[in-house]
């Protein structure tokens, strides 16, 4: 098979006796592609329970903890051969009649994204395979004839027919199946090819600041991208959003600074030459004094595709956030956009913008030249005591809004760092600011807070807490190390036997691991894995192997969920030379046989003058390996009588034992969890974080 077809998402659907865990195990195989497992068949092997034997209740539970892992499954698999599809999920339910119309129609909203994604689904004919019973498979075969009818039903009204197959009945061998299969998908790569290039720049506007304000395109976008070039002002709340394995490209100037020969950023155009999805990320709109206009016409004259994303625009933003209509009824009927950097040329002709008592004027960077700004505007016609406002760091936890009139607001205004976007306002609309002004510059501003680090990579807890205005400390830094020696580890990973699963509970677990099994001789193709979070999961995935199953939790509450896949399991847990020996006694305790492996080392710089890190309001412990090396640094043992979050029993006893006096244990292994404690312990307001957590459960009970 050529490798193209390794681009490719592809469905095998039937019923459970048509054949199709064998073929899709078999094309897989040829077209050098992960398959999914199928979950249904994984759940009834594990529990020897038909779901028809089950209440409603309890079957609606099932299916839709199923649904999460195929979720998980399809998020963290670019490509594959899935035995079965999305829609096979709504085919159970009206199979076994266990949800609601509107939890039916919750579930098949939640499907048909993923379905949309496929490149292809086959279906495979009923009956012509011999029924057989395996123990999985109920004893009157015209059950699964209806499962049969349901799901084709199904897959004729929602997939387009272009990507629905049928195979014939005259194929009978898995051969002659694959054969079939296989001439298809090379004909679908080639129709691809010829109507999409590989090679093309998103040009997306990020917005003001506020990562809430990211358009639903952008947000897709920046999870597919390869490349993310953005601007040196765009927000670190955004670029806290952009997926680690996504390489960031910082490109642009800063306050105009510079001069440039070019139009495009050179380090732009050449990864997309080479074939990648770039995103051009700008402040505020790209075609609104961002120069997207002129990158998009040198992308036309390359030959390269090219889609501008819209954002919202820094004037419309502050102007929202800082609570100052840009417009109103007998204050305003006009608007001017322009940009500060004009502020030394001519201003002449700028009386013919119209007259002045009924416009708002809005100038882009105009911190760092205010007062020849505000001179500019008299030279407009604006009289001194005009209503004017400047907003830095619009939308952020950061924002500050400064007000006053021409005459007097470059004294109200400090001297703002460089790298500090700001905008500026003047009109008689400015003054309405003291009625409308609603936006808090963040629950936790001025707070700042500690979270303890054990494992490399981006932590979400500090990237919410620094979302709500914290000034949030990551301590110690870590950075991870290959072992010293690895032949232990080679020789265990060389050496795999049928009933090793493997489990990896970080990204370089899987880096490490897959190093050594990817190399000639390796058992990489024979690996049975099990992801704990989704950096491990994504990893994986890139080297185009599926886990049977990806978890979003490792405490105790969160693996008992999915206890199926553990009992009487042996497990290989992938960990650093520190262990995870938390971890592996949940899994014992789920009736697990677990066998650590060490596969890679953590080194932990910590902070060379503790002092610097006072005062600190609250200490956040993750888990006991976090709370340990923390707590006995020399920064953590000057800070054990400050208030503590520990998240899960065994860290709140490993911070105790480390002589923290006042720790609080959060729930859930949750980040909105920790985030609502964090509020809680710091503020009298954590209203909204507590029902953005209620939300967020709510979704996964639903599975949508």
């Amino acid at each position: 098979m050529p490798n193209k077809t390794s681009r490719l998402r592809i469905g095998i659907c039937g019923s459970a006796s048509v054949g199709k865990t064998t073929l899709a195990n078999a094309l897989a195989r040829e077209l050098r592609l992960p398959c999914l497992r199928e979950e249904m068949r994984d759940y009834l092997e594990a529990t020897g329970t038909e779901l028809a034997a089950l209440a409603a209740a309890e079957t609606e539970a099932v299916l839709l903890r199923l649904w999460r892992e195929r979720e998980q499954k399809e998020l963290a698999t670019e490509v594959f051969v899935a035995d079965n599809c999305p829609l096979d999920f709504a085919a159970y339910a009206l199979y076994y009649g266990c949800l609601s119309p509107k939890g039916y129609d919750a579930l098949l909203a939640a499907a048909l994204p993923y379905l949309a994604r496929y490149d292809a689904v086959f279906v495979l004919p009923w009956g012509v395979v011999p029924y057989e019973q395996d123990g999985i498979r109920p004893s009157d075969q015209y059950l699964q004839l209806r499962y049969q009818m349901v799901l084709e039903g199904l897959l004729r009204r929602h997939v387009p027919e272009s990507k629905l197959h049928f195979l014939p009945a005259t194929c009978f061998s898995v051969e002659d199946r694959c054969r079939w299969i296989a001439s298809r998908a090379a004909e679908i790569v080639q129709k691809i090819e010829n109507v999409a290039p590989r090679g093309i720049v998103y040009l997306v506007g990020a917005g003001p600041g506020d990562p809430k304000l990211l358009t639903l395109r952008a947000i897709e976008l920046l999870q597919q991208a390869d490349v993310v070039a953005h601007d040196l002002l765009v927000s670190p709340e955004i670029l806290a959003q952009i997926p680690s394995h996504v390489e960031l490209l910082p490109v642009g100037r800063r306050n105009g600074s510079g001069s440039t020969n070019y139009r495009l950023h050179p380090e732009v155009m050449a990864r997309a030459r080479q074939g990648k999805r770039v995103l051009r990320l700008k402040c505020g709109d790209p075609l609104l004094f961002g120069r997207g206009g002129e990158e998009a016409e040198e992308l036309r004259e390359a030959g390269i595709p090219f889609e501008i994303v819209p954002g919202i625009t820094a004037a419309l933003g502050a102007a929202s956030y800082a609570g100052i209509p840009l417009t109103y009824r007998g204050y305003s009927s006009q608007i001017l956009l322009t940009t500060g950097h004009e502020a030394e040329k001519d201003t002449r002709d700028s009386a013919k913008y119209g007259p002045h008592s009924q416009r708002t004027t809005v100038l882009y960077m105009a911190a760092r030249r205010l007062q020849i700004n505000l001179d500019r505007l008299y030279a407009e016609g604006y009289t001194p005591d005009t209503p004017a406002a400047l907003v830095a760091s619009a939308t952020t936890p950061r924002q500050q809004v400064f007000t006053g009139t021409l005459a007097t607001l470059s004294e109200r205004v400090p001297e703002l760092p460089p790298h500090v976007p700001a905008i500026l306002f003047a009109g008689n609309t400015v003054t309405l600011r003291k009625h409308l002004q609603w936006f808090q510059t963040g629950h936790l501003r001025g707070r700042r807070i500690v979270v303890a680090r054990a494992r490399a990579g981006t932590s979400h807890i500090a990237s919410s807490l620094r979302l709500l205005g914290a000034e949030v400390f990551e301590e110690p830094s870590v950075s991870v190390t290959p072992l010293h020696d690895d032949a232990e580890l080679r020789a265990r990973l060389t050496a795999l036997r049928s009933e090793d699963v493997l489990v990896f509970a970080c990204a370089p677990g899987v880096e490490a691991a897959l190093s050594v099994m990817r190399e000639p001789g390796g058992e990489a193709a024979k690996l049975n894995a099990i992801c704990i979070g989704e950096q491990a999961a994504k990893v994986l995935a890139g080297y185009g192997i599926s886990p049977r199953a990806v978890l979003m939790g490792c405490c105790g509450e969160a693996l008992k969920a999915h206890a199926h896949l553990f009992v009487g399991s042996h497990l290989l847990l992938m960990t650093s030379s520190d262990g995870r020996p938390g971890l592996a006694h949940e899994l014992r305790l789920l009736g697990a046989d677990v066998e650590p492996v060490i596969a890679y080392r953590v080194v932990r710089q910590f902070v060379d003058d503790p002092s610097s890190l006072e005062p600190i309001d609250l200490v956040i412990l993750p888990s006991s390996s976090a709370a340990h090396h923390f707590l006995t640094s020399p920064a953590g043992t000057q800070l054990r009588d400050v208030p503590t979050i520990a998240m899960g029993p065994h860290t709140k006893m490993a911070a105790i034992q480390c002589g923290a006096k006042d720790v609080t244990c959060a729930s859930h292994d949750d980040v909105d969890i920790v985030i609502s404690a964090a509020l809680e312990i710091l503020t009298a307001d954590n209203d909204v974080v507590r029902y953005e957590a209620s939300e967020k459960t709510a979704a996964m009970v639903q599975g949508v």
